[in-house]
């Protein structure tokens, strides 16, 4: 079974003013989720808003199942008002934080933001467009348990098996041929061939993919009618796994007679 990039690491998400959502960590019921967030996605463009400055905060909103009960917390600044912030849309610049717990029957994450603008009174929003953010536990929900690239004759074969909680009820697979200019990428769904008697879900996909290709990819899954994503903590997977390389233990300094 494939070990996921970031299983049992501390879990983030991070806000990036070029309006992506990245997940690292290992995101699941009963861990701190640590948000970080850039207030570029949400302030007005004309300046007026100073990094950190308290008198105007930015919030952060959070349910835990759909229509769920919110909470609702300030985002603060681990170094006070920065009048000259580091932009990085990486999510490295100056950033905004926070805490969440996660309890222990959290159907999911859902997350939303808002800003009161001070010069017209209104409150803007960061939430996906009316949609929320909705991010559920990647490693726990969908898992990549064999993956290989075979020798197929004249063509070779993508040969992918997740496993996946029972809810679930479609996988994909996100994958590009990073060795060749044929294929740029391609979503492919996996059947569902069987179940374990543990509940696990079983999802294979063969497909013909170029010799000797080198395949990266993501997994999509959905429960409840809404897709979820598995990239490996924003790392992708890749196929044929590499190698792992034995590095060798430094030498030991002679023993002194």
């Amino acid at each position: 079974m494939f070990s996921g990039f970031d299983l049992g690491k501390p879990a983030q998400i991070t806000f990036t003013s070029d309006y992506h959502e990245l997940v690292t960590g290992d995101l699941k019921p009963e861990v701190n989720c640590h948000i970080s967030y850039d207030p570029l996605r949400i302030v007005p463009k004309d300046g007026s808003y100073v990094h950190g400055d308290p008198s105007k905060p930015i919030f952060i909103h959070v349910q835990f199942k759909e229509n769920g009960s919110t909470q609702s917390k300030e985002l603060y600044s681990p170094n006070g008002i920065i009048s000259d912030p580091h932009i990085d849309v990486t999510g490295r610049g100056s950033m905004l934080f926070q805490e969440v717990f996660i309890p222990s029957d959290a159907e999911e994450l859902i997350i939303w933001f808002s800003y009161l603008n001070p010069n017209t009174n209104e409150t803007l929003y960061d939430s996906d467009y009316d949609h929320h953010f909705h991010f559920r536990w990647p490693y726990h929900d969908a898992w990549v348990r064999k993956v290989d690239v075979v020798d197929d004759s004249l063509s070779d074969r993508f040969e992918l098996e997740v496993g996946t909680i029972p809810s679930i009820t479609q996988v994909s697979v996100n994958w590009r041929v990073l060795n060749s200019t044929e294929l740029l990428k391609e979503v492919t769904p996996l059947k569902n061939v069987s179940q374990t008697d543990d509940g696990t879900k079983i999802w294979k996909l063969s497909t013909v993919v170029p010799k000797r290709a080198i395949l990266r990819f993501k997994l999509y899954y959905e429960v409840n009618g809404r897709q979820y994503k598995n990239d490996n903590a924003s790392q992708y997977f890749l196929a044929p796994q590499p190698q792992q390389i034995n590095v060798p233990p430094p030498p030991q300094a002679p023993v002194q007679l």
